[in-house]
């Protein structure tokens, strides 16, 4: 095995593939994070956990720039998306505490993040929808909508990041993500916790101690800090992850991105 630091890399990268791992990847200056599919898998089954049960409990659709864009677009009043909104950053950093690892320190050049973030919800506003309300939700229902937008999203990124070599500009200095066991654990855990704060929520509605209203509410917080468990349990929380799935300039390639989503997909 091929064990490379950060200032190593760039020699690294010079040596024939025989001489290297198949999880090992690389950047310039920069050794990230290996290929994991398992935590992908995992991630993703809470990612898809979320959405079906948002689905099952309110009838809502759960994509992310559909739910929290809603709140530039004239939607601000409604209090569901400031909730789901507030537990995805909640869920984020409850993640920092149980799963550190989820998260690591990252230098991007401003003007990539200010373009990138730009042309994603400008292209998620256009096409109604992003990874999460087309991807996995729309892909789910087999919508041929979805499926179209999936493969022209995932086309563009390809070409748009190989041509620019994205991932030899995304440095982060990460920490390795634990043994499954431990992200296992961990899975269980967080998906038992919000199972409790489903059922004990939907109890209280069935009862009438809760209006109908005031629990979707609630229930749209549980939705975003599932969904944010399932991002860094996956370890897609990670930019040099979506930077490797994407650009493939260097013959190298990070199916990540594809596990998270069968991990979702497979439980709606």
């Amino acid at each position: 095995r091929v064990d490379v630091q950060f200032a190593e890399a760039e020699i690294a990268r010079d040596l024939p593939p025989d001489r290297l791992t198949s999880t090992v990847r690389y950047t310039r200056m920069l050794a990230i994070y290996d290929f994991t599919p398992l935590h992908a898998l995992l991630g993703g089954a809470l990612l898809g956990s979320a959405t079906l049960l948002r689905m099952w409990l309110s009838g809502q659709i759960l994509g992310v720039s559909g739910i929290s864009g809603g709140l530039v677009r004239g939607k601000g009043a409604e209090l569901h998306r400031w909730l789901f909104t507030a537990g995805l950053v909640a869920g984020g950093v409850a993640m920092q505490s149980v799963y550190p690892a989820a998260f690591g320190a990252v230098s991007i050049a401003p003007w990539r993040e200010l373009v990138s973030g730009l042309c994603v919800g400008l292209g998620a506003g256009l096409g109604n929808g992003c990874t999460s309300g087309h991807g996995i939700s729309g892909n789910a229902r087999l919508s041929v909508r979805s499926m179209a937008y999936t493969i022209t999203f995932m086309g563009s990124g390809f070409l748009v990041a190989s041509l620019l070599q994205s991932a030899t500009h995304v440095q982060v200095a990460g920490v390795a993500l634990p043994p499954i066991e431990i992200a296992l654990r961990t899975a269980v855990r967080l998906f038992a916790a919000h199972t409790a704060a489903y059922v004990a929520v939907s109890v209280l509605a069935g009862a009438s101690v809760l209006p109908s209203r005031t629990a979707l509410d609630i229930l749209s917080f549980v939705d975003g800090t599932l969904f944010a468990s399932g991002l860094g349990l996956s370890g897609m929380t990670s930019p040099a992850r979506v930077a490797q799935f994407l650009d493939v300039s260097k013959g190298t390639w990070n199916p990540t991105l594809i596990f998270v989503m069968a991990g979702g997909l497979s439980l709606m």
